[in-house]
């Protein structure tokens, strides 16, 4: 029994032992060192430089240090560094994510042909004009985030990940994208000189990349692009965009497209979908498709997909969502709506008095409905239309249509009671004459939304003016 327990003493203390040397061998190798002007760790077999002290203008990163091969640079090792006007990294670097962030006099960087992560790495070198090499990176995140005085972009065919890469970019003109880049993420957000882009056939999704391009006027090569988020937001140059037939996401796209006036392709349908046209001024068409998710469905804001869009003359909205505001606050921005299609739903929820919608001629008030029954008399078919009744207990005003087979103009008509709206879907309603008359059995022929109140929030934007809706005159109480 002591023999066992002597073993296992033994094996545990040589246990520890080959932790502590693992341990100590470790921290030694990342103990930091110096050789000449430069600071170096040893990473992974290779050495990490960690800072340099010299002055030179132009500078070559050296291959090896100490007989070490320099495989990276560490984040912030030129940090603002002064002076330095050009850099030469070797093939042997593999990494120099976020090595010379704000290098404020930095021109001229040639990476070289190992290099794979430059994530970062020359953020804010706001004088930096010439880049050179890094064919195969595949990392490249904010690489060149506002380097202001750049002209010229390219992202290889390799990159992985290029988000906010040529973000902030001012003095971009010209991009070049290769073939195999699947996503475009804050790629050129905000580059204000940019005019003219053509996007990789192999690029399926667009999240922001070209917002705030305020000089972007030509889109081309996005007919396999299947998600827009954000992605032309206040490009206010842009004037046509074309879609391709695979899209199937689109969130606030278009926002701000001051000079936007028409987006061709534009589907039926779409997964999800938010406000993509508020602020589109010269914009005279919106649909605004399908949504499939119900969570995106329930999520739109129809306000927000025609705010300001003052040169709107015709809208189809095929979603399903319900509006969330009234019919006037939706539209208000629209002095120059003229045609309207929408769902019955939606016509349910602007149902409200204030706004009119009839096939015939205004007919809100009794005296008015007993005038137009007058008019036409004993043709067939009359629509006879009353507001009328309240949805579950909500002040909403909806107005029916019955069949009156003649009617007599010389009787004197005192009611139209067409029954509340909570009896919808009872077929038959009373048609109310004189007291002392014979009530008179009529079938309601169509429930129907179409001619209806319409909300108008008490707001007067659309006084004195008219607008089809499904076809239909509408117009101000």
């Amino acid at each position: 029994m002591r023999k066992k327990l002597a073993l296992i003493l033994k094996l545990s203390v040589a246990f520890l032992l080959v932790v502590l040397f693992a341990s100590c061998g470790k921290n030694k190798g990342a103990m930091k060192k110096i050789s000449g002007e430069y600071s170096y760790i040893i990473v992974d077999g290779g050495a990490q430089i960690t800072g340099y002290s010299g002055t030179e203008l132009e500078l070559t990163i050296p291959e090896s240090i100490d007989g070490i091969a320099v495989l990276s640079i560490a984040p912030n090792a030129f940090y603002d560094f002064p002076c330095l006007e050009k850099v030469v990294i070797p093939d042997t670097v593999e990494n120099i994510s976020s090595a010379f962030v704000r290098c404020g006099e930095l021109r001229h960087v040639i990476v070289g042909k190992g290099v794979r992560d430059i994530s970062g790495a020359f953020a804010d070198c706001v004088s930096l004009t010439d880049v050179d090499g890094f064919e195969n990176v595949e990392f490249m995140a904010d690489a060149f985030r506002g380097c202001t005085s750049l002209r010229k972009a390219k992202i290889p065919s390799g990159v992985l990940n290029c988000d906010g890469t040529f973000s902030g970019c001012a003095s971009l003109t010209e991009v070049e994208i290769a073939e195999g880049v699947a996503e475009l993420v804050r790629t050129f957000e905000n580059c204000t000189s940019l005019e003219r882009v053509c996007i990789a056939r192999t690029v399926t999704r667009i999240e922001e990349a070209f917002s705030g391009c305020t000089s972007l006027i030509s889109v081309s090569g996005n007919e396999n692009v299947s998600e827009y988020r954000g992605a032309f937001r206040n490009c206010r140059l842009l004037k046509t965009v074309s879609l391709g037939r695979f899209v199937t996401d689109i969130l606030d796209a278009f926002t701000g497209c001051t000079s936007l006036e028409s987006v061709m392709n534009f589907p039926y349908e779409l997964e999800t979908y938010s406000a993509s046209f508020g602020g589109c001024i010269s914009l005279p068409f919106i649909r605004v498709p399908k949504i499939r998710n119900p969570e995106s469905e329930r999520a739109y804001r129809m306000s927000d997909d025609f705010r300001g869009c003052r040169s709107l003359r015709m809208a189809v909205i095929d979603c399903a969502a319900e509006p969330d505001r009234s019919f006037c606050a939706v539209f208000r921005d629209c002095d120059s709506l003229e045609t309207l299609t929408v769902p019955e739903q939606t016509l349910r929820v602007f149902t409200y008095p204030g706004y009119i919608i009839s096939d015939s001629e205004y007919t809100g008030s009794s005296q008015r409905v007993l005038n137009l029954l007058k008019k036409y008399q004993a043709q067939p078919s009359v629509r006879v239309t009353e507001n009328y009744g309240t949805v579950d207990g909500t002040g909403y005003s909806a107005i029916y249509g019955a069949v009156i087979d003649a009617v007599d103009p010389e009787d004197e008509l005192s009611q139209i009671e067409l029954g509340s709206f909570s009896e919808y879907t009872e077929t038959s309603y009373w048609i109310g004459f004189d007291p002392n008359q014979e009530t008179q059995d009529r079938k309601i022929i169509e429930r129907t939304f179409l001619f209806c109140l319409v909300l108008s929030g008490g707001g007067s934007e659309f006084d004195d003016r008219t607008v089809y809706i499904n076809g239909l005159k509408c117009y101000s109480n």
